[in-house]
């Protein structure tokens, strides 16, 4: 099990990809959620990409975009809630 998170600039919200090893070998992409951190309810779940696997993720500056790179890839989700 392996968790890839990034916390926005003002730390209002975070996402985290849930990787579970396990699920590797079945080609299952992980989970992505943005969390907001003061009430810690899951805000979005958006899809990733099936293959993808995370090994860094940051959002942009103002948080409107989360950009993760994995598999030589870059992926971008857009992550602003309201």
């Amino acid at each position: 099990f392996q968790m890839i998170s990034a916390f926005t600039a003002d730390d209002k919200r975070l996402a985290t990809f849930d990787v579970d090893a396990t699920r590797l070998g079945l080609m299952s992409p992980p989970t992505l959620t943005i969390w907001d951190v003061e009430t810690r309810e899951a805000l979005l779940s958006p899809a990733v990409p099936v293959g993808f696997y995370p090994t860094h993720a940051q959002f942009s500056p103002k948080g409107k975009l989360l950009g993760a790179l994995g598999n030589g890839q870059v992926v971008l989700w857009r992550a602003d809630y309201e």
